[in-house]
């Protein structure tokens, strides 16, 4: 039997895995195919089977991929102290921009797939599940440390903040016009407004008698 190089195995998967990205960014999930991701990759369909099963199997190890560089930077960023919610909004907006139209059109693109296919649902519960759990463990932090309401669920408030990401994500495509600053802001006090609406009004009260 023929001995596989670990290392040249790995680094095979991990170049297949950058031309489907590339191919899927360019083309969509749908409009790129094995034979688009094997050119991209300059191999042959049975040569891609011996690193993949088929194209979920790619979409999924980029998924988890993904996943994990967020996690680790998400625990980094939070690990070093200072305000977790104004950490979590910068981390929140910084993966919200990007490449705002390309992003935005992936994520339909994989939502749209996800009601067509249950292996593709599974994946996008799954990812959502773990992004967070993440963010829970985090908002727990904020909680213990008083910046966030004790009275929120932690992991229902995660979820419902994985789908504020997404929300950024697309208002780039639904009002492109709007300016940076501008969209920041509003994401800024529905953010802060959503994790802790008394400090908001305190933030709100204060502004009014510097103003005075």
């Amino acid at each position: 039997m023929r001995r596989i190089d670990v290392a040249r195995h790995a680094r095979r998967r991990a170049e297949i895995l950058d031309a489907a990205d590339r191919c899927f960014r360019r083309s969509g999930l749908k409009g790129s195919s094995i034979a688009d991701l094997c050119a991209e990759a300059g191999i042959s369909p049975g040569h891609l089977y011996h690193y993949f099963p088929g194209k979920e199997a790619i979409v999924a190890e980029l998924a988890r991929a993904r996943l994990e560089s967020a996690r680790d930077h998400l625990e980094e960023v939070t690990g070093g102290g200072g305000s977790v919610v104004a950490l979590l909004i910068d981390e929140m907006m910084t993966q919200a921009h990007g490449d705002r139209a390309t992003s935005a059109a992936m994520l339909f693109d994989v939502l749209a797939e996800s009601a067509r296919s249950p292996a593709m649902a599974d994946l996008v519960r799954t990812y959502h599940a773990a992004m967070a759990d993440v963010l829970a463990e985090i908002l727990r932090q904020g909680q213990t440390a008083g910046e966030i309401d004790p009275a929120l669920d932690p992991r229902i408030a995660a979820s419902v903040m994985v789908g504020m990401i997404d929300a950024a994500k697309s208002l780039g495509l639904r009002d492109p016009a709007m300016d940076d600053a501008v969209r920041r802001a509003s994401f800024d006090r529905l953010i802060r407004s959503f994790l802790n609406p008394r400090a908001v009004v305190v933030r709100a009260d204060a502004a009014e008698i510097a103003g005075d």
